[in-house]
């Protein structure tokens, strides 16, 4: 039988990225470990065997991690904390860094090659997969978050004002390109067409914004979403996370006027705003399975589902009465960060992972026949905000101030 190992890794931060980069195939649908259950409908259920739980590297707080295939990973933290995994996060290693500056960022082309960056423009590689790091000039002193690589020569790292372009694997540095605040996430496609997100952490602070010279410019994206009195209000909310797939498939999340999220089929030149139901309470959980197949989790524990692009939309209950979703706050500009994820391998095997008030555990609900009926588990975690990996693999549990717990499926 297989089941989720945790791993205390103790992410804060920029969690959505991680996940987003691990998108394997779809696989069979996976079963959290339960300690208590509580059926939802009548049909059967199989019972799992006890399953190990193992805590690493305490409560230090990690900033990013990186998965190169299914078994090779690396994440990176506080006072240069580097841990890398080779047998899929089952046991973790300490990687020595030589530096004591907070590690944000972590990208690898293979598994040799690989760069960090961190603190007071601190930019890292390795050619050895992480058993040595040399510094490299980045003739910069900002915090450095996001990164990226096409190859092991060509790769850019998101500046306050612009990005940094390198073409010989980082043995220099250039800054090009101006944009208009911190560079959150960053993702080209070729050698001239990328895409990035930036906010300053103020209200109208956000960009979406696209480049066709490798990053020597960088253009304000065509988006525009409804809020409130329902007029057309332009994308500069507090973009935290984007991830293309494919270049004709991608998706942005940010957050301050309310959550928003959109979605791009043309590289990241014009942005759509997800397509919601029209009665739908506020949103707790949005996931993408294809460009046309999206789930949506309402603050009131109802599942919308459509196949057509947000054309129309499908409800279906979880099962729950009267649920109190954590993680909700009232008024307009707030950072809301709901306890809630969902996940579908296909069309019929789903599951939403919730945090609920008078809980003291994540429960996970799971359906194998496309949202009827509903099976629900305790998941041994406190309640935190929950991320699931694409692929449905990995589940995060972020608790403020305390760090983040990794489940692992197996």
């Amino acid at each position: 039988m297989k089941g989720f190992i945790a791993r205390s890794l103790a992410l804060d931060v920029v969690i959505l990225v991680v996940f987003a980069a691990s998108l394997a195939a779809d696989s069979a649908p996976p079963t959290f470990p339960s300690t208590t259950a509580a059926a939802t409908s009548t049909s059967p259920e199989t019972v799992m065997p006890p399953l190990a739980w193992q805590w690493q590297f305490g409560q230090q707080l990690m900033y990013g991690v990186y998965l190169i295939g299914s078994q090779q990973a690396w994440a990176v933290g506080v006072d240069g904390l580097i841990v890398h995994s080779s047998d899929g996060g089952v046991s973790w290693i300490r990687q020595e860094s030589g530096v004591s500056n907070a590690l944000r960022g972590v990208f690898f082309v293979d598994a040799s090659q690989g760069w960090v960056v961190g603190d007071k423009g601190l930019i890292l590689h390795t050619a050895d997969g992480g058993v040595s790091w040399d510094v490299q000039t980045s003739n910069t002193t900002v915090t450095l978050h996001a990164l990226w690589f096409n190859d092991a020569l060509h790769g850019w790292v998101g500046l306050t004002d612009g990005v940094l372009k390198t073409t010989n694997g980082g043995q220099t540095w250039q800054k090009v390109g101006s944009v208009p605040s911190d560079v959150k996430s960053i993702q080209f496609f070729d050698s001239n067409n990328g895409v990035l997100v930036c906010n300053s952490g103020s209200p109208g602070g956000g960009r979406l914004m696209t480049t066709a010279n490798g990053g020597a410019t960088w253009t304000v994206a065509t988006c525009f979403f409804t809020i409130y009195n329902g007029q057309p209000w332009p994308c500069n909310d507090n973009f935290t996370a984007l991830h293309f797939p494919s270049r004709s498939f991608g998706g942005a999340v940010g957050a301050w006027v309310g959550p928003a999220s959109f979605t791009s089929t043309d590289g990241g030149a014009t942005w759509k705003e997800l397509a919601l139901p029209k009665d739908i309470a506020k949103v707790a959980a949005i996931s993408l399975r294809t460009p046309t197949e999206g789930y949506v989790v309402d603050a009131n524990g109802m599942l919308y589902i459509t196949k057509d692009g947000g054309k129309s939309w499908s409800s279906h209950s979880l099962g729950l009465s009267s649920p109190n979703i954590m993680g909700f706050s009232s008024g307009p500009f707030i950072n809301e960060t709901p306890q809630a994820a969902v996940r579908f391998q296909d069309a019929n095997h789903g599951v939403v992972i919730l945090g609920l008030s008078g809980k003291s555990n994540l429960i996970a609900l799971r359906t194998a026949d496309g949202g009827k009926t509903w099976k629900e588990e305790t998941i041994p975690a406190e309640p935190g905000t929950p991320y699931l990996s694409r692929d449905g693999k990995f589940l995060t549990v972020n608790q403020w101030g305390k760090g983040l717990t990794i489940l692992k499926y197996e």
